[in-house]
């Protein structure tokens, strides 16, 4: 499991845009249970990959649906 900032440096998405695309809905909440009940995001490999897919049609050119 990753928190957010290793999630930030690993796919070189900040962490405010990685809670942005959640807010809005492109990314599923992430897990907040680590064992410490601390409430942190905490990511998998599955949610990476997601993560760098989104990014990737980002990149395209894509829009998610607000005002950009």
């Amino acid at each position: 499991m990753y928190s957010i900032s290793e999630v930030s440096k690993l796919t070189g998405i900040t962490a405010f845009t990685l809670r942005f695309y959640e807010k809005i809905g492109v990314l599923p909440n992430p897990s907040r249970k680590d064992g410490k009940e601390n409430g942190r995001r905490r990511y998998d490999d599955q949610d990476i990959r997601f993560i760098r897919f989104i990014h990737g049609l980002k990149q395209t050119g894509m829009k998610f649906g607000y005002a950009e």
